[in-house]
């Protein structure tokens, strides 16, 4: 009996050491969380204030990296592409 009692307090101190450790990792990955927020919040107002002091600023030309190209000319069915640059707009991007 004694031993059985020895063993339920060791599993109930294993369970509160995890329980404590899963604890400990909610709290660092809301923080992680919260910061990502917090980069992704700044980058969109950083965004924006670049769009109101420029607003008719061009949109560079982007290279079609190769592997698009090869998909590009795969979905074409004749092995050509069409295009060899593309703007933002082009891909959705630009407005």
């Amino acid at each position: 009996m004694r031993s059985l009692k020895l063993a339920l307090e060791n599993e109930r101190a294993e369970r509160r050491h995890y329980h404590s450790l899963a604890n400990e990792i909610i709290t660092r990955l809301d923080v992680v969380g919260q910061t990502v927020d917090d980069v992704v919040k700044r980058a969109e107002q950083e965004v924006y204030r670049h769009r109101r002091e420029n607003p008719r600023a061009e949109v560079p030309d982007i290279k079609v990296p190769p592997f698009l190209r090869k998909v590009e000319a795969a979905l074409n069915g004749n092995g050509t592409i069409s295009q060899s640059r593309m703007t933002m707009q082009d891909c959705g991007s630009g407005s």
